[in-house]
């Protein structure tokens, strides 16, 4: 019995199943990681609500002024 013989089976098990399910779990961990924000991500989304709410009010001012100028 040459060493491929005795390995045959362990590698074709490996393969079929203990593989594929190794590769998923480990994306499947890595997505978790990842999906997650760090708090320097909280605090650029902040700065962006913040600026854009800043912009909607300088928008409904100049709406403002749109109308009273063009009565």
């Amino acid at each position: 019995m040459n060493l491929f013989e005795f390995l045959q089976v362990p590698l074709v098990l490996f393969t079929l199943f203990v593989a594929p399910l190794w590769i998923l779990f480990n994306y499947l961990g890595k997505s978790k990681v990842a999906a997650r924000l760090t708090r320097e991500d909280e605090k650029i989304l902040e700065d962006l609500w913040k600026t854009a709410k800043k912009m909607e009010d300088r928008v409904i001012n100049l709406e403002t002024i749109y109308k009273n100028v063009k009565k």
